[in-house]
């Protein structure tokens, strides 16, 4: 049982990495956050994948590879999502940008792991056309939204950040 999982979280982990085409507008460290999250997801999706099967006395229908990816679409969705949110926010209406992250919390709940909150109002949430806020800084935003934690010292750069823009006036 053990070397399926292992082939499965092979296979989730391969398809997460061909979803990088989906993130063609973003720079190599714009996209690593979302690698890393989807990871995750694929992660979760193994996860509940072999959880249904353990827990089922009949095979459940499709192969394998066939039900990760279908458990993983809502995954490649967010990255598009993401990606043209990212992309075009300048260029769109608050109407466009309400209509994405309203796309964006309709998946949320459809992912292999959920956020905890995901009835939370993203357009409220999301501080799409904040001054300086950074692409790298937006797609954290939309992510912690979506159930990631922030990345391993996140809040003390954003200390640092507010300490050096309260020093600059």
């Amino acid at each position: 049982m053990e070397s399926n999982a292992d082939s499965l979280r092979e296979l989730a982990a391969e398809m997460v990495l061909e979803l990088a085409e989906r993130m063609g507008d973003l720079t190599d460290e714009e996209a690593q956050p979302l690698i890393a999250w989807a990871l995750g997801q694929a992660d979760a999706a193994v996860q509940n994948l072999l959880a249904l099967d353990q827990g089922s006395c009949v095979q459940p229908p499709g192969e394998p590879g066939e039900r990760l990816a279908a458990m993983l679409k809502p995954v490649a969705q967010a990255i598009t999502a993401v990606n043209d949110l990212v992309a075009d926010r300048d260029a769109l209406s608050l109407e466009e940008i309400g209509e994405k992250l309203g796309f964006l919390q309709q998946l949320a709940g459809q992912l292999p792991r959920p956020p905890i909150s995901a009835s939370m109002d993203l357009a409220l949430h999301v501080p799409i056309r904040e001054s300086g806020l950074s692409n790298t800084d937006l797609i954290h935003a939309v992510l912690k939204l979506l159930g990631e934690q922030p990345p391993a010292g996140a809040e003390e750069t954003a200390t640092l950040r507010e300490a050096d823009d309260q020093a600059a006036t």
